[in-house]
């Protein structure tokens, strides 16, 4: 240690007069409130913006000064000599010279900073945001730019075939990095990514120490020797960190279902086998899986690429045959389509040779055979196993706000917003698959610009709402959704939902201000009512079962924690059956599709997922109608 603090000593004294750049550097950022041009900003802040950069600017110049020459220029001039004619170890001599630069570089930046530092002084008290960022600017950076100047400076002095190896050991190092590092950011796993690429930092920076000081301990004052040394011990130490992270970033992406303790879900198959979810498992950091999972069996398959924000970003058939969804991407960049067929023993996913764009709106046929895909003004229309196209048709001038759904295998229908303000009008619009041929079938004129659409399971009717510009108002309105013929105005209270029957069932508030449960026919006869009593804030999960719906009410009002109390209605009788208690709904959204159009389309009709719910412990739990048992899917505490 004493020869180490010696070489130190002498290298610091040696090199003393960069201490002048920092005070020159001073200078210049007290003098810049004072520059022509500036008048506008604050003097503190302009003084504050300057001796940070400066400060930057000077520490990493002087890092990358100091490695190229205070051991490579010493050793290829002849100077080396000196202190191995001396007791000195080649580590203290290592050590010592890098510690000597290191020093000046912080003495100087901190010469630098003093502006800044006296005129935010109350910053440094009340405030610790800044420290990190200052501790990787001003300390981390330089150091390990010293290193890596110091050994590529060392490779081109010497100019021996072992270049070739650094060559080769850079290239390997970039592509680790990148593949470890890559596939979390596609996850989104912000604090995963950090780690692995703090891990690899501090793997770079461990290799470059331990390789200048077996160079310099090796090769003495032979530069091709000390060049030899240094590669085989960076590279060397390099391989086994690396080896070590990128097994680390494996094992944090890699693991299914079964490992899960927190489960989201995303989507539902229509029928209920299948749920698109999201799995966080213990100890992987914040990386999620984000994957389909089988809700009757052990059977998943992983998706590829991250969730984008929105619900439908998978979708499925009506028979909840085919699951399709895009791929990997950036936010801007196309994207590959991704699918599934959910009906094999062995499900997996399969990538297509069709690329869309992120706001590309896609349509699955009732049966999957089918795929719509509407992009930039172009309808295309494919057989979706062998991609095969069937039509492809420019929509009309004016068709910029669609939304397209199958009615059936031989045609699309797209429902078309045209017109701006309280003028706007609905217009619905059918493809024939096979030839692309456009059959306007209705129009629905007066509607606003604050619009809702809830469209039943097999497309024949629809509930329009349409609310003012200061939302107090609003008109609810059954058409046919085939044409768009009028059929009445809804007259009780809260938003419907359609029945397998065709009937619509709603939470509607009494003039006493209680709650029932309002079931009545399309044409509005043989209406029921069954009174909800001493339900706190009830909302409509679905039909879990042909003619029961699923009514969630809070647990206990003053304690949200507790969850909800799941109950099923029996829309006929009136009669309650109880589900479970202290739940939560897995799959909160109704199953809607946004559409350019502006408007929410509740699609088609989606009971299985009023079945699913989430426990206390974050388990994904199934209610089997048959038993009237809730039966365990994934998740929760192990």
């Amino acid at each position: 240690m004493n020869a180490t603090m010696a070489v130190m000593a002498r290298e610091f004294v040696a090199r003393r007069e960069v201490v002048l750049v920092a005070v020159a550097a001073v200078v210049i950022a007290t003098a810049m409130p004072f520059m022509p041009g500036l008048g506008n900003y604050q003097p503190d802040d302009v003084r504050t913006v300057s001796s940070n950069t400066l400060a930057v600017a000077l520490g990493w110049g002087l890092a990358l000064l100091f490695g190229a020459t205070v051991i490579g220029g010493d050793l290829s001039e002849g100077r080396f000599g000196f202190y191995f004619a001396r007791p000195v170890s080649g580590l203290a001599v290592w050590w010592g010279r890098v510690l000597a630069a290191l020093l000046l570089i912080l003495v100087c930046e901190t010469i630098v900073l003093l502006p800044s530092l006296l005129g935010n002084a109350t910053v440094l008290v009340s405030s610790h945001e800044w420290v990190w960022p200052a501790v990787i600017a001003c300390l981390v950076m330089p150091f390990l730019l010293l290193l890596l100047s110091h050994a590529i400076s060392i490779m081109v002095r010497a100019r021996t075939a072992w270049l070739f190896l650094d060559l080769a050991g850079f290239v390997v190092l970039v592509v680790v990095a990148w593949l470890s590092v890559r596939p979390l950011l596609m996850m989104v796993a912000e604090i995963a990514v950090y780690v692995i690429a703090g891990a690899l930092i501090a793997a770079l920076a461990i290799a470059l120490s331990i390789a200048g000081w077996v160079g310099v301990a090796v090769g003495r004052v032979d530069v091709p020797r000390t060049h030899s040394a240094l590669s085989l011990a960076l590279w060397g130490t390099l391989a086994v960190c690396l080896a070590g992270i990128a097994f680390y970033s494996s094992w944090l992406r890699n693991f299914g279902p079964k490992d899960f303790d927190k489960v989201e879900v995303l989507t539902v198959a229509p029928d209920g086998r299948w749920v698109e979810a999201f799995g966080q498992a213990r100890n992987r950091l914040d990386v999620r899986r984000r994957c389909l999972i089988s809700t009757a069996d052990n059977l998943w398959i992983p998706v590829p690429g991250p969730w984008g924000g929105y619900p439908m970003d998978v979708i499925y058939s009506v028979d909840g045959s085919t699951a399709l969804w895009r791929g990997a991407g950036g936010s801007d960049e196309p994207r590959t389509l991704w699918w599934a067929d959910l009906g094999r023993r062995d499900p997996s996913a399969q990538p297509t040779n069709l690329v869309v764009a992120m706001d590309a709106l896609l349509a699955l046929s009732a049966g999957g055979e089918r795929l719509a895909i509407l992009e930039d003004g172009t309808l295309s229309i494919y057989e979706l196993e062998d991609e095969r196209l069937l039509t492809a048709v420019r929509l009309p001038e004016g068709f910029d706000r669609v939304t397209p759904l199958f009615p059936s295998e031989e045609t699309l229908r797209l429902f078309v917003r045209v017109g701006h303000g309280e003028g706007q009008s609905l217009l619905i619009v059918d493809v024939v698959a096979s030839s692309g041929e456009i059959v306007p079938t209705g129009k629905i004129k007066g509607l606003g610009d604050k619009l809702l659409l809830m469209v039943d399971g097999g497309l024949q009717h629809m509930v329009v709402w349409t609310r003012s510009e200061d939302g107090l108002a609003s008109d609810r309105n059954i058409y046919d959704a085939n044409d768009g013929s009028f059929i009445r105005k809804l007259t009780t209270s809260g938003f419907p939902r359609f029945l397998h029957d065709g009937r619509l069932v709603i939470v509607s508030e009494d003039d006493d201000g209680g709650l029932s449960l309002v079931v009545e026919s399309v044409e509005g006869r043989d209406r029921m009512a069954h009174s909800i009593a001493g339900a706190s804030e009830p909302t409509l999960s679905g039909e879990a079962v042909p003619n029961g719906v699923v009514v969630a009410r809070l647990e206990d009002p003053s304690d949200r924690s507790q969850g909800l109390r799941i109950d099923l209605l029996d829309v006929d009788s009136g009669e309650l059956r109880n589900v479970g208690r202290h739940l939560r709904r897995a799959f909160p959204w109704a199953p809607w599709q946004y559409g350019t159009a502006g408007a929410v389309f509740w699609f088609r009709d989606q009971p299985a997922s009023s079945r699913l719910f989430l426990d206390q412990t974050g388990a994904l739990m199934r209610w089997n109608p048959e038993t009237g048992g809730l039966a365990h899917v994934v998740g929760g505490a192990k």
